[in-house]
């Protein structure tokens, strides 16, 4: 399933009621772009890394994920 938050940072606040199992199922995610002319990048990780997440999780979506499946 893909989210995109790329409009704005402030489309990462709704990420949590639509997505309510995040947190159970962060060893599923992970943060990225597929299009780096638009939005702003910085502020959607600032966004995502202010709402109300383990930092565990947080640790997982914006790095461990990808370097466990790259075998990093």
């Amino acid at each position: 399933m893909k989210y995109d938050t790329w409009r704005s940072p402030a489309y990462s606040q709704n990420l949590l009621p639509y997505f309510p199992e995040f947190e159970r199922n962060a060893d599923k995610i992970i943060f990225g772009s597929d299009w780096p002319m638009f939005g702003d990048i910085q502020g959607n990780i600032a966004s995502i890394r202010s709402l109300p997440l383990k930092e565990s999780t947080k640790d997982k979506v914006f790095g461990e994920n990808a370097a466990r499946i790259l075998g990093l």
